[in-house]
Order: C-alpha cells, then sequence, then structure tokens
C-alpha cells in the first residue's frame, strides 16, 4: 500500500506542477505576471486547492488496512480519472487568455466535489465491510478457537491409539459447521467442557464424547439455518 500511495504523490506532483507551469507560462507571456487581476490569482488558487483535496481524499484511503482499502479502491480510480482531468481541463481552460479564469474554477470545484461525494460512498461501504467482517469473525470464533486447541493436541499425541483418536477429533472440528448462533450456544458450552476432559486424557472414551456433542452441534446449526 505505500508504494501505491507513493506513485500517487509522484503523479500528483507531476501533474499538478505541469498544469501550474502551463497556466504560468501561457499567461506570463501573453499578458505579463505582474498585471494578471486578483480574479486570476483567485481562480489559480482554488484550482490548486483542488489538487491538495484530491490528495487528502486519497492520502485518508490509504490509511486502512487490506480489506478496507479494497472496499475504497474506487475514491483511488476516481481520484486518478479527476486528477488528469483537473490537469487537462483546468490547464486548457486557465491557459487560453479570452476564457474567463473562473470557469477552471468552476470544474475544478465540481471535480473535487465529486471527490468528496466518492468519499462519503466509500466511507460508507467501508464501514459496511468492516461491520460484516466483525460479525463474521465472531460467530466462527468457537470452531477456529477449538480446531486450533484439537490441533495442538494431535501434534503432541504420543501412541499409536492416542493419534488416531486426536486425529478424529480434529477432523471433527476441522470440518465442522464455522457458523455459531443462539440455537448453538448451549451445547458449544457443553462441547467446552467436554474438551477439558478430553485435554486431560486424550483416550477413546472422551475424544467420543467431545466428537459425538460436536456432531448433535453441527446439527443444530444446520436446523437453525434452514430455519432462516
Amino acid at each position: 500500500m505505500k508504494k501505491l500511495f507513493q506513485y500517487y504523490v509522484a503523479s500528483w506532483i507531476v501533474l499538478c506542477l505541469l498544469c501550474n507551469a502551463v497556466v504560468l507560462l501561457v499567461w506570463g507571456n501573453t499578458i505579463g505576471l505582474p498585471l494578471l487581476p486578483a480574479g486570476f490569482w483567485i481562480a489559480f488558487a482554488l484550482v490548486d486547492l483542488s489538487f491538495v483535496g484530491q490528495l487528502v481524499c486519497v492520502w485518508f484511503a490509504f490509511q486502512k488496512g487490506n480489506e478496507e482499502l479494497f472496499a475504497r479502491l474506487p475514491l483511488i480510480q476516481g481520484s486518478y480519472r479527476n486528477l488528469w482531468l483537473a490537469t487537462g481541463v483546468g490547464a486548457l481552460v486557465m491557459a487560453i487568455p479570452s476564457l474567463k479564469p473562473w470557469m477552471a474554477t468552476v470544474i475544478a470545484l465540481v471535480l473535487l466535489a465529486l471527490e468528496l461525494r466518492t468519499v462519503l460512498k466509500s466511507l460508507a461501504a467501508a464501514a459496511l465491510m468492516e461491520t460484516k467482517a466483525g460479525d463474521i469473525r465472531q460467530t466462527t470464533a468457537f470452531v477456529k478457537t477449538m480446531t486450533n486447541r484439537a490441533f495442538a493436541i494431535l501434534q503432541n499425541a504420543q501412541g499409536d491409539e492416542e493419534k488416531q483418536v486426536a486425529q478424529e477429533v480434529y477432523d471433527t472440528f476441522r470440518y465442522s459447521d464455522p457458523v455459531s448462533s443462539g440455537h448453538t450456544k448451549a451445547i458449544e458450552q457443553a462441547v467446552e467442557e467436554a474438551f477439558e476432559s478430553y485435554q486431560a486424557a486424550c483416550g477413546k472414551e472422551t475424544g467420543a464424547r467431545l466428537v459425538r456433542l460436536m456432531k448433535e452441534r453441527n446439527e443444530l446449526a444446520r436446523q437453525s439455518k434452514g430455519n432462516t
């Protein structure tokens, strides 16, 4: 992400300088910079302000993680488009003395407004994505945690019988329905209690009880999905 932002900044600097150079060279050679009216300099400053606004918007987008950045890709893509438009159209309008400088100002501010609109849309999309990601992490935490605990026991299992039981328990958790719900809460507590007994003594009896409870939990999870 850092390299992508550096690339954008480099493009921004080149295009912003190009726009300013074209405008100042044209007006300097035709009228002379000291003779330019105040309205020109106001328009010139507002065009540059629109460039700065686009840079700030993209900087904000790049401050997020990979998941949030994915939701803000339209903002980054739109900013590239608006950057080129601001450079081309803004420089063209302001570089033609017969045209009014305020026309470039209007164009630049319209592009900045579009950028801000994209920011608001990307914020909403990112917030929705973050909320859903948080819900998914919360509803899948039980199976992930228990799978990791079962795998740790499998890694430390001694003897063929203990390894066979540990493998069966691990596979049961590994291939279980990952989503928990209110319907599975009670039996998941029973699974955790059974796991403590299994962890203390990795035998066939404790392993079989744990597998049976987990299969019952998976059936409840399946039924709860059918009822929604």
